[in-house]
């Protein structure tokens, strides 16, 4: 070798020596080993979240005329079956307590059950507290009995019935009627001729309000074909400008019809995500906001004139928080809401109680009290001191019915014998208002209704799918025709879907006092979630 190459040689074993050349070499050791150690070592499971990703087949609804009914295509099942609780249906009811119409003053105390979350994003996460359905599911339920006291298992078991009676007496094209089969027409052949097929929209859509407080949807084992029909009925009945009946909006109860039905749609795609409901829900939800007045109230048939309605208010703030918490995009939504609020606490008298249409000159009543006050709630405005002035008077305010007995109450009561104003559309919004008002006003009026409501449902022969599992309105025996408004004239079908949602109030919503606001959801890093992506 001659004297430059050893040259050369020596530099650079000085230079690899050297703290430079040190520092190179071993990070060049160090890469090469972390490389030959991911060729070779073998994978572990990752303990961390789990997706999915679901291809949603690129089917959709038919349009079809309304009055040409043919059932729409299969829809996906895109959630997992809820499993229902071990439940007998045949249990005998509880004695009521000789006591159960227990004082009813006010209780200046709000629970404590502050749980917010309006979520419209289109991750359904499995297994965690999503948002206003989360006590929907057979374990959420199951955490809710709580607020059922004693009554809960009988109050389970008497819900169950009424799905069963409710599947039982579907319509074949998926609805529901005054007098769904014909069993039920040889019963009351008379009214069935009278009423066959009018609100058959309104009735399909409070039965699947029914199956979807209970967490039923259409992957459910015993009712998923039920509920899947019924939302077909309901896509196949909406027209071009969102409306859910064969005529539109020409009468008085369509108006009605119309909130309910959009009620249905917006939760059953809140609680599925089937693609194929979105633009349903928001057409739906589009005719609502429309119909409404500049100062934010509601008339029949979306009436523009100096009128107004706060039964019909109280739809339209149900079925439009329904819509935003399942995420729709309707312009001017929200605002539409808070108009709802301000118009109806321009309805309150002095005394707490609420106008029902003209102000200053229609009825005060307490049923309509309880939808002021549930409207406010629901839209976020329960610590509002017209709310508040509204739940003191249901527990507080006198007044007499226009019944037979002319009993005189104070406060809202729940006899079914001897009955307030259309009954069963009062309690449904009595005992909301009173379940989020929550504390002891709840716990009085929980004791008072539940065990008169679980033993006037209908179940003396349970081979008779006509009538067991059922309800009649209540005070129908005592006053007859002549009773307010003939609310006997709805039949079952009106006062099981109202019984059954009252019943359900332990879990169809939760207990909150926030305002309206959606909120973005949390990421975990608990190993057993996971994320479906829809």
């Amino acid at each position: 070798m001659d004297k430059s190459l050893r040259s050369l040689y020596r530099n650079a074993a000085e230079w690899l020596a050297g703290p430079t050349g040190s520092i190179v070499l071993h990070v060049t050791v160090i890469l090469a080993a972390i490389f030959l150690f991911s060729m070779v070592a073998p994978k572990k499971d990752d303990p961390g979240v789990e997706v999915t990703v679901v291809e949603v087949e690129d089917s959709k609804f038919e349009e079809l005329e309304p009055d040409e009914f043919e059932p729409p295509p299969e829809m996906e099942d895109l959630v997992d079956p809820v499993d229902i609780p071990d439940v007998d249906i045949d249990m005998h009811p509880p004695d009521i307590p000789d006591d159960f119409a227990a004082d009813t003053s006010m209780i200046n105390e709000v629970s404590e059950l502050v749980v917010a979350s309006d979520i419209s994003s289109p991750i359904v996460m499995k297994g965690l507290q999503a948002g206003e359905y989360a006590h929907r599911s057979a374990a959420g339920r199951g955490s809710a009995k709580g607020y059922a006291g004693k009554w809960a298992e009988a109050a389970e078991a008497a819900v169950k019935r009424a799905l069963v009676w409710l599947k039982n007496n579907q319509r074949d094209d998926g609805s529901w009627g005054r007098y769904s089969n014909q069993a039920q027409k040889d019963y009351a052949p008379d009214l069935t001729a009278k009423f066959e097929g009018t609100y058959n929209e309104a009735f399909t859509g409070l039965a699947i309000l029914c199956f979807l407080a209970h967490g039923e949807t259409t992957a459910s084992q015993e009712f998923g074909d039920t509920v899947k029909r019924a939302i077909q009925f309901l896509v196949a009945r909406q027209n071009e400008k969102g409306e859910f009946t064969a005529k539109g909006i020409d009468t008085d109860a369509a108006t009605y019809t119309q909130c309910i039905c959009t009620y249905a749609i917006s939760e059953a795609y809140g609680m599925m995500r089937i693609p194929e409901l979105r633009p349903v829900m928001e057409r739906a939800v589009q005719r609502v906001i429309d119909g409404q007045q500049a100062n934010g109230a509601f008339d029949y048939k979306f009436a523009k004139q100096n009128q107004r309605d706060t039964s019909l208010a109280g739809w339209a703030g149900q079925c439009m928080k329904a819509a935003y918490i399942a995420g729709a995009k309707n312009p001017g939504l929200k605002e539409a809401m808070e108009k709802v609020v301000a118009e109806v606490k321009t309805a309150q008298r002095d005394d707490g109680t609420f106008w029902y249409r003209e102000v200053g000159k229609s009825r005060h009543t307490l049923n309509i009290t309880a939808i002021g006050c549930l409207t406010l709630q629901l839209l976020g405005h329960a610590q509002d001191k017209e709310c508040k002035a509204g739940l003191d008077a249901l527990n507080s305010y006198e007044y007499t019915i226009s019944g037979s007995k002319r009993t005189k109450f104070k406060g809202a009561v729940c006899d079914w014998d001897d009955p307030m104003e259309w009954p069963m559309y009062a309690w449904y919004y009595i005992a909301q208002a009173k379940f989020h008002q929550g504390g002891d006003t709840w716990n009085r009026w929980n004791a008072e209704f539940a065990p008169q409501f679980i033993r006037a449902q209908w179940i003396q022969d349970p081979e008779n799918k006509a009538l067991y599992g059922s309800w009649i309105s209540a005070g129908i025996n005592n006053h007859g025709s002549q009773f307010d408004g003939h609310e006997d004239n709805y039949g079952r079908i009106y006062a099981t879907t109202f019984a059954a949602l009252t019943l359900q109030v332990y879990y169809r919503h939760l207990p909150t006092y926030q305002p309206i606001k959606p909120i973005e959801e949390e990421e975990s890093d608990d190993d057993d979630v996971a994320i479906k992506i829809l």
